[in-house]
This record gives structure tokens, sequence and C-alpha cells, in this order.
């Protein structure tokens, strides 16, 4: 069995893999203290282990440095096993178009490569994450991506300037919200969603060779409905992941 770990800004989300199926998957916030991670991971190890199953491979994928290797330490004393530090350079089968691979995110160099292995060397990846990220893969290379602020950054600056205003969870079925709540929210969400919508719908225009495009992410459970025509797989970073194990 494998474990790929993924370390975001807001989540760091934990999947178990045998061979190519995902077994289990959880999320625990990111928090500049590991000392809480050690017995949430230990107790879905204990219900794995009751299955017989047994962790021989782990790897790290995180865009929070400050983390990166206590995570892996606190790893490899739980597992007995040395955590794979994931990097630009973690497989001969990365391609790069862009100018500076090592300036990509991890997330995004695992999406890349998920989508790559998974649905072929022709699509785009949008990622709905504290960013959203939308990256464009051409003849099994990635080429750049864009990346504006997601829907957690934005709240976040809503917090910050105006805290006295509040908003609604969900955004609402008509587009013009009737109170501040629903008008912000919607705001929020929808501008995601329609610049989403139009950047990819201007993509598939320039490169009418792109086959699929997947989203992914920590929020695209949240706007999937809204973006129905794509390929909804939410764990690509993590099956990317496992990619690059199941060749070494």
């Amino acid at each position: 069995m494998y474990l790929t770990i993924d370390i975001g800004n807001s989540f760091i989300k934990f999947g178990f893999f045998e061979s190519n199926e995902l077994l289990s998957t959880f999320s625990l916030p990111t928090l500049k203290s590991i000392a809480s991670y050690k017995k949430p991971i230990e107790q879905k190890y204990l219900s794995l282990q009751g299955l017989g199953k047994k962790v021989e491979k782990i790897i790290v994928a995180s865009v929070v440095e400050s983390l990166t290797k206590k995570i892996i330490k606190l790893l490899e004393t739980i597992f007995e096993v040395k955590p794979l530090d994931f990097t630009y350079k973690s497989s001969s089968k990365f391609i790069f178009n862009n100018d500076n691979p090592s300036e990509v995110g991890d997330d995004l160099i695992a999406s890349y490569y998920g989508a790559k292995r998974l649905y072929g060397s022709n699509c785009v990846v949008v990622d709905l994450g504290t960013a959203t990220k939308i990256s464009l893969i051409l003849d099994g290379a990635f080429q750049g991506c864009l990346i504006f602020p997601g829907l957690d950054m934005q709240k976040k600056v809503f917090e910050e300037k105006l805290p006295h205003l509040d908003w609604g969870e969900k955004p609402t079925k008509n587009l013009v919200g009737k109170n501040t709540k629903d008008s912000i929210i919607n705001g929020f969400y929808y501008a995601n969603i329609y610049g989403i919508r139009g950047i990819v719908a201007k993509i598939l225009k320039t490169y009418p060779i792109i086959e699929q495009v997947i989203l992914s992410g920590g929020h695209s459970n949240t706007v999937k409905d809204y973006l129905n025509k794509y390929t909804f797989n939410p764990n690509l970073v993590l099956m990317g992941l496992n990619e690059v194990l199941r060749e070494d």
C-alpha cells in the first residue's frame, strides 16, 4: 500500500492506494504545529492495518515549506518508511515547456502528471484550492497556467476589510442576490465559475487538440454542478503522486 500526501495552504490531504485504486482519503487543516496530526494519521492507518494493509512507500508534495520536513519526519516515525520529498525532478517522465520548472508548485506538477497519465497528453486542469489554477497540457508537456484568487482568498479579504458583513453558505440559483448575504456569496462563486468558463473556452478555441478538461481541488465539489461539462476528479493531485510511486 502507498501513502500520498498533499500539503496545501488550507488543508493537508492524505490518500492510501493499492496499485491504482484509492482505498481511503482524509484531510486535516494546515496548522503550524504538527503535534495534532499524529493521532488521526495513526487511527486511519490502524483501520487499514485491520484489513491487512501495510504502507510500503510514501510521497509528500508540499507548497508549505515550513511544514515539509516536519511532516516527513513525523511520517517516518509512524510508518518506519522514508518518504519521498516530491519535486519537479521526481520523475524522468515530467516534461516542462514553461520558463522555469523549479517555480512550479508541487500541487500543479502532481495534477499535471495525474492528468497526463489518466486522461491523455492534451488536456486542461482546473484546480480550485486556496487559489484557482488553470493548467495547460499539450503533447504531454506542462505548458504553464493561470492563477487567480480562489474562494478562500476572496472570503479572507472580505473578513479582513469588511468584518461587519456576513454571507451565505452556498450561491443561490438566481445570479443576482436579493440581499447582502446572497449578493456576497454569489459574487464569490460566480466570479470564479464564469471566470473559469471563459478562460477554458478561450483555451479550447485556441487549442482544439485538447481532449479533456478536468475539474479538481478542494472546492471542486462545491462548483461541479456549474461546471458539469468537465471531468470531475477531486483527488487528481493524490493520483498523480501515486503514479510517481508506481513507476519508481
